[in-house]
């Protein structure tokens, strides 16, 4: 008898193992809301997948990666159009000072801006978060001012037609921008990645549409200029 019950004890074993390696209850997927299913490994691990791509388009527009992906693609478009209407607008001469403030601001907010907008987010973003470094950003503003504007002084007649307004211009956009970082970094930060992405594509839309008005009511180069500084204070 006891050889007959060790004998029924293995067979009992043998088939709830085949159950298990055939998908039975142990490693069974078990369907979640949303379409995620929720199963166990052989080595008793959870496993989890999706499989309903409706999830994933869920998952993209409650995370606000949406809006950042379209407020980029928009952006670069409007940014584009800027380029081509009013190069055209205006002339290659007469565009010639709007390409170079925009490149002043260009390098400027790639190469100071955008890593202090990185550092506000992860101070705010952190587990202990911290303050965003208003006071480290405003003498990172301070100084790229002065050293714009010197510039822009130094080269005024080779690369601005000497005209000292652009020297206003250009301290303004460098202000603007600085700021925009320093906002944009505090949505982020805050995981406010829709309002991230819609001042994205606000920033470029915004200075297309004012350079568009102002060639249309013939304000010239000059005033176009002034377009480059709305756009970065519509974050505000």
């Amino acid at each position: 008898t006891a050889i007959s019950t060790g004998i029924h004890h293995s067979n009992a074993v043998h088939r709830r193992a085949g159950r298990s390696l055939m998908g039975g209850s142990d490693i069974a997927a078990r369907s979640l809301p949303g379409g995620v299913c929720r199963g166990t490994s052989l080595t008793g691990l959870p496993v989890m997948s999706a499989t309903n791509p409706r999830t994933l388009s869920r998952t993209m527009a409650t995370s606000g990666t949406a809006a950042m992906v379209v407020g980029t693609l928009v952006a670069a478009v409007a940014a584009y159009a800027f380029q081509l209407v009013v190069g055209r607008v205006l002339g290659p001469e007469e565009f010639a000072p709007i390409t170079v403030l925009w490149t002043i601001q260009f390098l400027v907010f790639t190469t100071v801006f955008v890593p202090m907008e990185q550092l506000t987010i992860r101070r705010l973003s952190a587990t202990s978060p911290e303050s965003a470094p208003r006071r480290l950003f405003v003498g990172a503003i301070t100084v790229s001012v002065v050293l714009s504007v010197g510039f822009a002084a130094l080269s005024l007649d080779r690369l601005l037609d000497g005209h000292t307004i652009y020297l206003g211009v250009i301290g303004a956009v460098i202000a603007a921008y600085g700021g925009f970082a320093l906002a944009r970094g505090a949505l982020a930060g805050r995981r406010r990645f829709d309002d991230y992405g819609w001042s994205t594509m606000a920033e470029s839309v915004v200075r297309l549409a004012v350079a568009s008005l102002l060639l249309a009511v013939g304000a010239g180069v000059v005033g176009v200029a002034w377009s480059l500084i709305p756009g970065a204070v519509v974050i505000y």
